[in-house]
């Protein structure tokens, strides 16, 4: 009895060591939004504001590319952990990571090649359009930069120490904080937004490989080499699943400033940028339960221990429900008087638009939460199409609608598709492997 409640102690020690930290990136983030949104409004118009927004979505586009991957890296570490040093392990590292490399490679191309058809597609005016070139080639390029630096990381999260990453990741958002104050000061203007980000991307990559050599989460000696024929089918199948879930996501939750800014116009997509903020924060709040447990999961389901994995998924279900209605009903009582309040009167949020991203709020976190323990199981099966289905309907119709129903009815599209695609799915999955009760089907 003393043996396992010693063998539960550890992962239970590093988990919440990682919930706490996660939470404390949160504030962090939060804080750094908190003055970096007043900030930029005080040294910026809301035009050029909002087009920093545009920019800054259409470069996290062109980072999907990696998702699949790194997230593969992380997950089939997992499988090999406990069994150092060992050449699987290696070669998953250095595979991913070889990957990654090419992928940057290709984001850097495709990116600077697409970037002179990008202003009459979003309909950039042209006073703008100068600007918009020179912010989304240097914003493509870090992008491009910031991806082989992911194995490192995902390699630490593979040891359960999230802990880690998320102060790696704390230090980062204060890094580009603190450069993004500088450079205003010193008259940088809009590209003052360029050398917060190189900041914070330097600060976060030294970090994590420093982080990575003292937890020893490195291939090391014996270890070093690349994926034999059969070794890349894995590694790349299972980031071809994911990469659908993210690829769905990421229409979910970031084509609104695009949608908005090419219907609605720029000071719209500073105004949603605002508007949505504490939606986003509230959502990762929710989320970093099941977030933070991904690995402890993920050996659950390698030792084939049935019964903690489902008690785990009831916990992370139950909290998850509770904070995102928490959340949402922060969201219905107070996100407008808060961005009026935040932004000095210089932009309003219409109070239905609240409504509407609360229930998203609710269904969007309980959807995750399940998800994360499909990916933990490596059984994403049919989810990774149902919800690059939602991304694709979602930004499609709020693209037809926004014209006419303006922000609100944007959220309320995606409200909707949420509702009609990944929240049933994820519970339809679960009720039909009996996720909850431990005893999951072939």
């Amino acid at each position: 009895m003393v043996v396992e409640r010693d063998r539960l102690a550890e992962p239970m020690k590093f988990y919440l060591r990682s919930l706490s930290t996660g939470y404390g990136m949160l504030v962090i983030g939060a804080g750094c939004s908190l003055v970096s949104v007043p900030l930029a409004l005080h040294y910026l118009s809301a035009e050029k504001f909002g087009l920093w927004t545009v920019v800054l979505q259409i470069a996290g586009y062109f980072a999907l590319i990696d998702t699949g991957v790194s997230s593969s890296v992380g997950r089939l570490l997992i499988d090999h952990r406990k069994v150092r040093p060992s050449r699987e392990y290696g070669a998953i590292f250095w595979g991913g990571f070889v990957v990654l490399c090419a992928m940057a490679v290709v984001v850097a191309a495709v990116g600077l090649c697409l970037v002179p058809f990008l202003p009459d597609v979003l309909r950039i005016n042209a006073a703008m359009r100068p600007t918009f070139a020179v912010l989304a080639c240097v914003q493509i390029i870090t992008t491009a930069l910031s991806l082989p630096v992911r194995a490192v990381g995902q390699s630490v999260l593979s040891a359960s120490r999230y802990d880690l990453i998320h102060l790696c990741l704390s230090a980062s958002l204060l890094a580009n904080l603190a450069a993004l104050w500088v450079a205003f000061l010193l008259g940088a203007g809009i590209y003052a937004f360029v050398w917060a980000g190189a900041a914070g991307l330097a600060i976060s990559g030294v970090l994590q490989v420093l982080v990575a050599v003292n937890q020893r989460t490195l291939p090391g000696r014996g270890e070093h080499c690349l994926p034999t024929r059969g070794g890349w089918r894995p590694l790349l199948g299972f980031a071809r699943d994911v990469v659908f879930l993210q690829i769905g996501s990421t229409l979910v939750f970031s084509t609104q400033s695009v949608i908005v800014g090419s219907t609605l116009g720029l000071t719209a997509a500073a105004t949603w940028a605002a508007g949505s903020k504490l939606f986003t924060l509230f959502l990762q709040v929710a989320g970093k339960v099941s977030e933070v447990a991904g690995p402890q999961m993920a050996e659950m389901h390698v030792t084939d221990d049935r019964a903690r994995l489902a008690a785990t998924l009831r916990k992370i279900l139950g909290f998850t429900v509770l904070t995102a209605g928490a959340g949402a009903i922060l969201l219905v009582a107070g996100n407008s008087i808060f961005v009026t309040v935040w932004t000095g009167g210089k932009i309003s949020w219409p109070y239905a638009a609240s409504i509407f991203l609360a229930v998203w709020l609710v269904l969007s976190a309980t959807a995750n939460a399940l998800t994360a323990h499909s990916v933990a199981r490596k059984r994403i099966t049919r989810l990774r199409y149902v919800f690059l289905l939602e991304g694709i309907v979602g930004t499609a119709v709020a693209w037809w609608i926004a014209p006419v129903g303006g922000i609100a009815g944007i959220a309320a599209v995606f409200a909707c598709t949420c509702l009609c695609f990944s929240f049933r799915a994820t519970v339809w999955h679960a009720v039909r492997t009996n996720a909850l009760a431990g005893a999951h089907a072939a």
